[in-house]
């Protein structure tokens, strides 16, 4: 193993130095190349970091994929100067969320909505920013008009952000009320633990623990890769269903 690790060290240390050789010139190349001979351990590395990503991130495949993504915002955005309905704001907006521009995504979801009071995918747009904002307050009123549109929305995403977005805000016995219905047609594990959590701040114990339950048990019977997608909900309903335990 030992070896293996020294092996690999003298590869790359190989590849930076012909890198070097070969892309950097001047006096800057030959500073470089010292670098990578003389600080062989921490040279090579440097060199990698300083050097050969930013170029390999501008010419490679990393830059062919920002061209292709600043493209696809070039073109979402003259499609929304020539054609301007909703669909292509939501375009523009789904663009801006790629590159982790939230509040440009955010301004264009909010023109789609001005153009269509009702685009079911501007105001799950907005919501799920907000939400990650930790803004939920206007969350409330968008998914209420979305699910009047689309109950079903998402397979029942939409409805579970709702019964979020009312606990964020402190109104548990409507998120109580609006959790127990959504349980009862989906088996989201958030919604679970979010049941059992108003179930404790109820001082009913028993009932959060029966629900924490329920949730583990069918998730872990579930196929493998829906426990795989859920592990982090069921580690976090055993810690709770421990927690509750040893209060009893």
């Amino acid at each position: 193993m030992i070896y293996l690790g020294i092996m690999c060290s003298l590869l790359f240390w190989v590849w930076m130095f012909y890198d070097c050789c070969k892309y950097e010139k001047g006096e800057t190349g030959f500073r470089w190349m010292l670098v990578i001979v003389l600080f062989s351990l921490v040279g090579a590395p440097l060199y990698g970091i300083a050097r050969w990503y930013p170029r390999v991130a501008k010419d490679g495949w990393f830059g062919r994929r920002n061209r292709a993504v600043q493209y696809e915002l070039r073109r979402a955005i003259a499609e929304t100067r020539n054609i301007g309905k909703a669909h292509q704001f939501v375009k523009l907006g789904q663009v801006y969320q790629k590159i982790g521009r939230s509040g440009d995504a955010l301004a264009a979801y909010q023109q789609a909505l001005k153009k269509d009071s009702n685009h079911t995918e501007a105001l799950w747009g907005c919501t799920i920013i907000e939400l990650r904002n930790n803004n939920p307050r206007p969350c409330v009123g968008w998914l209420r008009q979305l699910m009047s549109l689309r109950p079903d929305y998402r397979y029942g995403d939409a409805s579970l952000a709702y019964g979020q977005a009312l606990f964020e805000l402190g109104d548990f016995n409507e998120a109580h009320h609006h959790l127990e219905q959504h349980l009862q047609r989906w088996s989201h594990p958030e919604a679970a633990i979010l049941m059992a959590q108003i179930q404790s701040d109820f001082k009913n114990a028993p009932k959060a623990c029966e629900v924490l339950e329920n949730m583990i048990m069918r998730v872990q019977s579930a196929p493998s890769f829906h426990l795989r997608k859920h592990r982090k909900q069921v580690a976090k309903g055993q810690q709770m269903l421990r927690m509750l335990r040893s209060q009893s």
